[in-house]
């Protein structure tokens, strides 16, 4: 790995989860980065935990963000039946991004459509930001488990094990996805997590399954 890539690891590594969820949610929204920075350095919550240089947050932000050239998706270009699974994420995605965003990419779209058909019930939203989850690991070479996972667990359906899974140490949590899903808050699921991830790495058993057996009441 090359020096500069080492530090900018290191520099996104030293940011809080919570910022980096922010960050995220924000990038995918639409904003740049210098928009992002600046709203971090004016929200109370943020502002003193927020990166010190907008390089940093151009970073964070390019993890949720392909460097897509594929062009704009249109319908008058498509197959009916992929303008069948798109047409309603495009609405979807003007409607979250408060029309920031007004188009998909064409490899987005694809991604969308494939989804869409596999896993049906994906909310529409979603499916716009895994699209862009899955280009950015295939440009930057890196595994798409995780995702793959999430999908395959669906944990926005009633009853998913997508969180016993994560506990039980049998997949990766996804970096990025808000933990403030989680019942009890979202700084109370950080520190959780946190300390359940601490309890695993330690090796200390009875600790970890103590820890599992109370984040399943705080779920039930």
């Amino acid at each position: 790995m090359s020096e500069m890539r080492q530090r900018k690891r290191e520099r996104v590594r030293s940011t809080p989860q919570d910022v980096i969820d922010e960050i995220h949610r924000l990038a995918a929204q639409g904003w740049k980065p210098a928009e992002i920075d600046r709203h971090l350095s004016l929200h109370e919550k943020f502002r003193d935990r927020a990166p010190r240089s907008l390089k940093t947050v151009r970073d964070i932000a390019a993890e949720v963000t392909p460097r897509d050239e594929s062009g704009d998706w249109s319908f008058a270009r498509a197959h009916t039946s992929e303008a069948e699974l798109v047409l309603p994420v495009l609405a979807a995605v003007v409607e979250n991004t408060a029309g920031r965003v007004r188009r998909v990419s064409n490899r987005e779209a694809e991604w969308i459509a494939r989804m869409r058909e596999a896993v049906s019930d994906i909310p529409l939203w979603w499916s716009y930001l895994f699209a862009r989850r899955f280009l950015v690991a295939q440009e930057r070479g890196e595994s798409t488990a995780p995702l793959d996972e999430f999908l395959a667990f669906a944990p926005w359906r009633e009853g998913s094990r997508y969180g016993d899974a994560y506990l039980l140490g049998w997949i990766e949590w996804l970096e990025g996805w808000a933990r403030g899903e989680w019942p009890w808050g979202e700084t109370a699921g950080h520190a959780f997590l946190s300390e359940l991830d601490a309890a695993r790495d330690s090796g200390d058993d009875e600790k970890f399954n103590e820890t599992i057996q109370h984040l399943r009441r705080a779920r039930a």
